[in-house]
């Protein structure tokens, strides 16, 4: 990305947290809150969460990942396949929804899913007053071996460089 990266929470979240809700359109909550237990479940072994932010962009460029392991490789896939099915896409594609951490008068679509052996990405495009506004928010989830993996990045323009070299970091540490 090539500017300064800050962590925005701390100290790093060691569990995931209570389920939150949408404004609007609450069925697709999974696709924006991606650290909370409807999403990981309780029966994982470890969970790591953080987020960093360019804090002189007031929140504009944002990276975050989410990582837990599981007792084997299924527990990891059924997670993924359970939060992030079709179903959840079609009845999403295209939604407009809002979250109380979302300013007034911006709204997000959820638009471009793909499904591709074990990885699911999406993406999250801002609205403001109706009207694109240029930013825009890539997310992953996948599994590797019994650990479950969901990053994201946003920024104005195309987030998807630093969404690949975020996911390529976390693949190479899990090995």
């Amino acid at each position: 990305m090539g500017v300064p990266m800050h962590h925005t929470q701390d100290p790093l979240a060691v569990r995931p947290a209570n389920p939150a809700h949408l404004d609007q359109r609450d069925e697709c909550r999974a696709l924006l809150f991606m650290y909370t237990s409807e999403v990981w479940g309780q029966d994982y072994s470890a969970f790591r969460a953080q987020d960093w932010a360019d804090q002189s962009s007031d929140g504009a460029t944002v990276v975050s990942q989410v990582v837990a392991t599981y007792t084997d490789p299924r527990a990891a896939e059924d997670h993924v396949n359970a939060s992030y099915n079709p179903n959840l896409f079609n009845t999403c594609n295209h939604a407009e929804f809002r979250a109380s951490v979302v300013a007034a008068g911006l709204m997000l679509e959820l638009f471009d899913f793909k499904f591709n052996h074990g990885l699911v990405a999406w993406t999250l495009s801002g609205k403001y007053q109706g009207q694109y506004n240029g930013w825009n928010m890539e997310f992953l989830a996948m599994h590797v071996d019994n650990v479950m993996v969901i990053s994201r990045a946003g920024q104005m323009g195309n987030p998807a460089p630093a969404l690949a070299s975020l996911t390529d970091h976390i693949i190479d540490r899990i090995g």
